[in-house]
């Protein structure tokens, strides 16, 4: 069984290597952590403005982390991690 402590420490390590902002581990926490991810959530988690969290969560789906459930381009999305 894995702690929170140790998923936390296993993204930190993850994003230090990839060269990503700290602030990508409010993104990738919770999925990791099997919940879903809201930009809005993300955003205020993190502190920051619409369109960087936005930018953010494009990157994190870029590149494989999480995965996009949506019904339509512009429909409330949610983000969850992308399959193994």
């Amino acid at each position: 069984m894995t702690t929170t402590r140790e998923v936390w420490t296993a993204l930190e390590e993850a994003v230090e290597q990839r060269g990503w902002p700290d602030r990508m581990l409010y993104a990738l926490y919770p999925a990791a952590m099997g919940n879903r991810l809201r930009r809005a959530s993300y955003q205020a988690d993190a502190e920051f403005g619409e369109q960087q969290a936005q930018r953010d969560i494009r990157e994190l789906v870029r590149a494989g982390w999480l995965a996009a459930k949506g019904e339509r381009p512009g429909a409330l999305l949610r983000h969850w991690p992308a399959p193994a």
